[in-house]
């Protein structure tokens, strides 16, 4: 193979093995905000403290600080590897691009809404470099002078499945998570 090309392939191959942590990160972040049990938005650092000396009290929300956790990591795991990929991606608008940088920043007042639009468009651009590297091979794969390497440029690992986002909440939740609520700091009615 010619030295441009040999260097093209090693740049997709590294973006694609870069997809396979970029959709593992995504996943975690789903995963969390699946269960329902996540705190995030305004007031999120506060909130958290709170939950923590609460848990210290006998309040049963160490699921909620654990997703909370996981999405903090997930959010970590967004790194700078994937900053560059989003040039030139026509399917990621500047509003996302936006969002992923304050991802990427540690912002913890991202709301639920927001959490779930970073996960929606990592996973979408871990496919796509995924697909670019895949493609790739299969060009690779026409051309007798670089069939012979092509197992070289293979990833090492497989993108995994994304996880699905769960239907939003329902009035019934909304209900439920009121009356845990109450159940900590009282009911008191006007």
């Amino acid at each position: 193979m010619s030295e441009p090309v040999g260097k093209r392939v090693d740049a997709s191959l590294a973006k694609a093995e870069g997809a396979a942590g970029l959709m593992e990160n995504a996943n975690m972040i789903q995963e969390a905000l699946n269960s329902g049990k996540v705190i995030a938005g305004p007031m999120a650092g506060p909130r958290t403290t709170i939950a923590q000396l609460l848990n210290m009290a006998g309040a049963d929300n160490q699921a909620q600080l654990q997703n909370s956790l996981s999405v903090a990591k997930g959010l970590a795991g967004l790194t700078l590897e994937s900053r560059g990929e989003l040039k030139g991606q026509g399917q990621v608008t500047d509003t996302e691009t936006k969002l992923l940088e304050r991802a990427r920043s540690g912002d913890t007042t991202l709301t639920l809404d927001e959490l779930q639009q970073v996960v929606n468009v990592s996973q979408r651009l871990a496919r796509r470099l995924w697909g670019n590297h895949e493609n790739l091979l299969k060009t690779m794969e026409k051309d007798p002078a670089a069939k012979d390497s092509i197992e070289y440029y293979r990833p090492s690992g497989r993108l995994p499945e994304p996880v699905p986002s769960n239907k939003p909440a329902t009035p019934a939740d909304a209900t439920k998570r009121k009356a845990g609520l109450d159940s900590i700091f009282g009911n008191k009615k006007p």
